[in-house]
Order: C-alpha cells, then sequence, then structure tokens
C-alpha cells in the first residue's frame, strides 16, 4: 500500500461485499467473472457442498448472474453453524479460521477495524425478515443489535465467546509490541509456492515478519527457503524457516531481529491530570452556568454509544466538541 496514506482496514463492515476482482488479470488463470462470482457467492452462502458459510446475497441480479455478500464475520466463516450443529471440532476449526482472517486484517498497513461485534463472534441476526421496513434489504443481516449478554461471556474461555476474544487480544497486544507492524515499514509477498498458502513479508528497523496464510481447509506446507532464525510471534517457539507446515486455516507470524533483540514500540505516555483547586464562589457560579448551557447543548445532538447515556463531564466535553462541528453533518 501506498505510505503516504493512511488506510483503514476491516474484514466486514455495516455494508455488503463487492467482489471487485481484476477478472481481466485472472482470465489467463481460468477464472471468468460470472462464473467465479457465483461460485464465491453460492460458497459463502452455504450453497455449495461441505461449506459451513452462512451468508445471503444482496442485489442478486439473475440477467446478469452478479449479486454481492452479506453476513457477521463469524457467520462467514463457520461459527454459526457449528454452534447450531453444537459440533465442537468444527467450532474450533470455525474459530481457526476467524483469527486467521483477523491476522491477515492485523498484518496489513494502516489501523485495523474491527466490526461492533466481530471480538465476541456475534452472528447473523435474522430477524430483519420478520421487519417490513428491513426485509428487502438483506445488509440488515449483519446490522443486528449489539448482544450485551454476549459480551458479558467474553471472559469465559469455555465459551466461543471467551475463546475467540481472548485470541483476538492476543494479536492485538503482539501487532502494538513490535515495531515491525509500523505502517513505514517494507512490505512484500512471499513466494509459498503453495497456491493454498499466502505469504506476507514486513521489514522495520531491524526486525522482520514472515505471516504465511491457510486458505485450504487441510493441511499445508508454505516453502519459503528462509535461512533467518525465526520464532512464533505468538507462542515465542522456534520456526524452520525452510519449509513451515500449517494447519487447516491457520497462519503464522514468524518473527527474526536482526539486533538479537526484539525491538517493542514506545509505550503510550500515561496522561497525569493535576490536581483541581477548589473553585471560588463566583466561579462556581460560572461554571455552572456553563454546564447548564453545555447540557442544553447537548439535547441538540443525538448520541448513542451502545444504549450507555453520558453524564457530567464526558457530557460536557461531547458538547464542547460539537460546537466546533456544527453545519458538518
Amino acid at each position: 500500500l501506498p505510505k503516504q496514506y493512511t488506510f483503514l482496514n476491516y474484514l466486514r463492515c455495516h455494508d455488503d461485499i463487492g467482489w471487485g476482482l481484476d477478472y481481466d488479470y485472472l482470465k489467463q488463470f481460468g477464472m471468468d467473472e460470472v462464473p467465479h462470482k457465483k461460485y464465491l457467492n453460492d460458497c459463502l452462502t452455504g450453497k455449495l457442498p461441505g461449506s459451513e458459510a452462512r451468508g445471503e446475497t444482496y442485489n442478486d441480479d439473475p440477467r446478469l448472474g452478479d449479486a454481492r455478500l452479506v453476513g457477521m464475520t463469524a457467520s462467514l466463516t463457520g461459527i454459526e453453524a457449528a454452534d447450531y450443529e453444537q459440533n465442537e471440532w468444527k467450532m474450533a476449526r470455525a474459530i481457526d479460521f476467524d483469527v486467521m482472517l483477523h491476522a491477515f486484517l492485523f498484518t496489513q498497513s494502516g489501523i485495523p477495524v474491527l466490526y461492533s461485534g466481530d471480538e465476541i463472534g456475534q452472528l447473523n441476526d435474522y430477524t430483519y425478515h420478520q421487519d417490513p421496513l428491513k426485509a428487502d434489504d438483506s445488509r440488515y443481516l449483519h446490522r443486528g443489535n449489539f448482544n450485551w449478554e454476549h459480551a458479558g461471556m467474553r471472559f469465559d474461555e469455555t465459551t466461543r465467546q471467551g475463546k475467540l476474544y481472548k485470541r483476538l487480544r492476543e494479536l492485538i497486544k503482539a501487532r502494538s509490541e513490535y515495531s515491525v507492524f509500523e505502517s513505514d515499514a517494507d512490505t512484500w509477498v512471499v513466494e509459498t509456492w503453495n497456491d493454498r498458502v499466502l505469504g506476507i513479508g514486513r521489514y522495520y528497523n531491524g526486525e522482520k515478519l514472515i505471516a504465511l496464510f491457510n486458505f485450504s481447509d487441510k493441511e499445508e506446507t508454505a516453502w519459503i527457503h528462509e535461512t533467518e532464525d525465526y520464532v512464533d510471534l505468538l507462542t515465542k517457539e522456534p520456526v524452520n524457516g525452510d519449509a513451515v507446515t500449517l494447519a487447516p486455516q491457520s497462519f503464522v507470524w514468524m518473527y527474526h531481529s536482526y539486533e538479537g533483540e526484539r525491538t517493542r514500540t514506545a509505550a503510550a505516555p500515561k496522561l497525569v491530570y493535576p490536581e483541581k483547586k477548589a473553585p471560588k464562589p463566583k466561579k462556581q457560579k460560572e461554571e455552572k452556568k456553563a454546564e447548564k448551557k453545555a447540557d442544553e447543548e447537548l439535547t441538540t445532538v443525538s448520541v448513542i454509544v451502545r444504549k450507555m447515556p453520558l453524564k457530567g463531564a464526558p457530557a460536557r466535553q461531547l458538547a464542547r466538541s460539537m460546537r466546533h462541528c456544527k453545519g458538518r453533518f
């Protein structure tokens, strides 16, 4: 990606997925646009035999044979199907797939964005089918209300919410600690000599990362012939850089430091707030008037933050910010 820009990267968002692929280039591999898009949509809506994905199509056009895709990440990776079947083996595989895709997201330069609910594996919301105001727009499949009951389960590692949340937190922690993930890093595609395994390389400030992603539902080997000494960035176990075997739909972050020790990114400075002195009576009255004015201004803005009302100082701070934003919405 061009280094003069900052990119927001995400797996899912509020909108649909369009297959904007370069089919002029893909034709040399025998991929024609209409049948290939149909294959992708059939696979990710569970129509193909063996597919565990549970998406739906959006703007399906039978005349052109084209359609777009909708659905939550967890439903598209098989977590929903495994949960419905209460199949622990399928659930473990689906969580691996979900985590692998997020690791791919975190490997990219830029700012990774998690869609609300993906951190706990929230599933599709099919209730939109019963709402006449939403029924004709399948994008509401992944626009359901945030499930706070499931969010409360995120620290219980016996649940799918807890298992997924823990592993995503580990990815976020590692990405924040190693400077090789800086957006100024050099990046390249690693030749794996295996069409089912994607390889991405990163280098920055004496640190090197080889990220491998197995998109197959079978065990695969990446023949990368790397000569440095690598460790798994998450487990700290040594990794043979010559031939790397990956479990189905899994990944590995291979890390090497040319300085012998990894380089942590600088920790964010802690904010230190000075102690507030007791205001004088006159100043206290002025502050109360300012607070009342801020509260009145706040009523002109509809703010919903996961049903958590803002009061006191946060509300006043938001009101002051909104004063500078008038006319921009």
